[in-house]
């Protein structure tokens, strides 16, 4: 029997790959049972099998990634010596592989994974190795991704460097052992890894070269077959690769080890502590803005560097860090800050003075009075390890995710004043208007050295439901539309060219009918040509209501005599 490679689904149950067919084997009080051969479906042999430690429901899937091989007829169209993966769901009556869609990369060596939480997202994970020497391009060896009933392509994740032996995927985090730094552009050996390999693409996701503590360059080589990389969970994520030259064994030179890495940082971020969420800051009474701002975290074992960013939204689209001046806690004592880290996060580094209480600070006047902003830290600068290796802007770089986001809140500060007071309003103001008709016409005092003003009428007070806004360079100005019979408006100037004022107190107005009564008559008659007013009117109906009254009064009495 052939095997390629073997998956433990449980401590029951085995799978066995053995070139282009798989078995499960199951442990029953007899001892292990071998159970049938499942073919795979691929042209080219099985090289590496995996299978979720938890499914979705019901379900008991098992991946295969292909060996480099010649060609691929498990999918319509392929070229020759595509690469494939095939998946079968086990628990299934009848188990038949599917085929996936063939890789981009041909003569290639699978290595595939699921993702940590597959039962979940169902994403699975393809490290690539070319089997061509020597590495020539970008595209010979990247990690690839792939959606079990959703994709129709693989998303290529793009990780910084090539030809991949061997990928893990713990608590969220992928990793990839690879065999070409593209820094050095050398054959040397290190991991890849990235804290969001689920994010949509693109954008791809943001990874870190782990080389820290390698011999230099030329250095490992992680190239061991099926796999270069295993990983185990205790507090953090720990990562074994194996240097693959035991041709040329030196354990005091680091050649042909067992290589493990600690990855401290991947599961847990900075905890903020200040300013808390919630917490208020006051307002400077001089600029009637924010006064100083203390950030301040709780530190990372082994980091020396951390990124900061700062926001009005809680999403952290309109992001401030790039705009104010973020300061060290003591320059004293050589804490320092540089540039954002890249377009991609816009954040601050901040390398604190005092390692076991990071922070750092804003200067007063910065940020506005009376708004809400958010902040969250992460780290993203390790203390490099090796014997003689400096500390300081050597720092190797790895990133945490980011904290919990933090609100606080600037409280209202003191109002601004301008240099000049505002105009005086000279008309129409405060009450009816009998003679404002179309056009209307508005002045108003003019300030010195101003040449131009803004105008703005509305139907509230707050001037929110604006009429018209507009500028003026004259200290006047005529609305030619008309405006409604006694509803009342509200208007207000102030210079802002070359010289800014405040704006003048708010001005009132009610358009209203002309009612001057002539001087000639006492009360307008029909003949004159005159209709009566309704107050009038009112007069005349009363007075005939009356005459009806005695008149009807009189007669009862005439008749009431001549009866008796």
């Amino acid at each position: 029997v052939q095997v390629n490679d073997i998956s433990v689904q449980s401590d029951t149950r085995i799978y066995i790959l053995e070139d282009y067919t798989v078995r499960q084997i199951n442990m029953s009080d007899s001892g292990w049972f071998l159970g049938p051969k499942q073919n795979t479906n691929m042209d080219s042999p099985g090289h590496t099998i995996w299978t979720p430690l938890i499914n979705p429901e019901n379900t008991e899937i098992v991946l295969v990634g292909s060996d480099s091989g010649t060609s691929s007829v498990a999918w319509v169209g392929s070229d020759s010596g595509a690469s494939s993966v095939a998946w079968a769901d086990f628990a299934q009556p009848i188990v038949k592989f599917t085929v996936l869609k063939p890789l981009p990369l041909k003569n290639s060596w699978i290595h595939i994974i699921s993702d940590s939480q597959y039962d979940q997202n169902q994403f699975i994970y393809a490290g690539v190795n070319v089997n061509s020497l020597p590495i020539t391009t970008s595209s010979d060896g990247i990690i690839y991704r792939w959606q079990i009933g959703k994709s129709t392509d693989w998303d290529e994740l793009d990780p910084p460097d090539w030809a991949f032996f061997g990928i893990e995927t713990l608590n969220g985090v992928l990793y990839g052992a690879s065999n070409f730094s593209t820094t050095g552009s050398v054959n040397s050996g290190g991991v890849d890894r990235t804290l969001y390999p689920t994010v949509k693409v693109p954008p791809t996701p943001e990874w870190d070269d782990l080389t820290d503590g390698l011999p230099p360059a030329p250095s490992v080589q992680f190239n061991r077959e099926p796999t270069s990389l295993k990983i185990s969970s205790n507090l953090h994520n720990t990562l074994w690769a194996i240097d693959n030259r035991s041709y040329n064994f030196d354990s005091i030179k680091g050649i042909g080890c067992l290589w493990s890495y600690v990855d401290s940082v991947a599961r847990l971020g900075p905890w903020p502590t200040s300013p808390a969420t919630g917490a208020l800051v006051g307002a400077d009474p001089v600029t009637g803005r924010a006064q100083q701002i203390d950030f301040k975290w709780r530190p990372l074992a082994d980091i020396f560097g951390y990124d900061i960013q700062i926001a009005k939204d809680v999403n952290f689209t309109l992001l401030l860090s790039r705009a104010i001046n973020l300061s060290p806690t003591d320059n004293k004592t050589g804490a320092w800050v540089v540039t954002p880290v890249d377009n991609k996060t816009g954040a601050w580094i901040v390398v604190p003075a005092d390692q076991q209480q990071p922070s750092a600070w804003i200067s007063p006047g910065v940020l506005e009075a009376g708004r809400p902003y958010y902040w969250r830290v992460r780290a993203s600068r390790g203390i490099p390890r090796g014997e003689g290796t400096p500390i300081g802007e050597n720092q190797t770089i790895i990133h945490s995710p980011w904290s919990p986001v933090m609100m606080f809140y600037v409280q209202p500060g003191f109002a601004v004043r301008a240099a000049s007071s505002g105009p005086t309003l000279l008309t129409p103001v405060n009450g009816p208007c009998q003679s404002c008709k179309p056009p209307v016409g508005f002045s108003w005092t003019p300030i010195k050295n101003a040449t131009k003003y803004e105008f703005v009428l509305a139907t509230d007070a707050q001037l929110s439901d604006v009429v018209v806004k507009v500028t003026t360079q004259s200290t006047a100005y005529e609305y030619d539309y008309n405006l409604m019979l006694s509803k009342p408006y509200f208007w207000q100037v102030r210079a802002f060219t070359p010289v800014s004022s405040d704006p003048s107190p708010i001005g009132t107005f009610t358009l209203s009918e002309n009612m001057t009564t002539p001087q000639n008559t006492l009360l307008p008659t029909i003949s004159s040509g005159a209709f009566p007013t309704p107050s009038s009117l009112w007069i005349w109906i009363i007075i005939l209501i009356i005459a009806v009254l005695l008149f009807v009064i009189l007669a009862y009495i005439f008749i009431s005599r001549n009866r008796y």
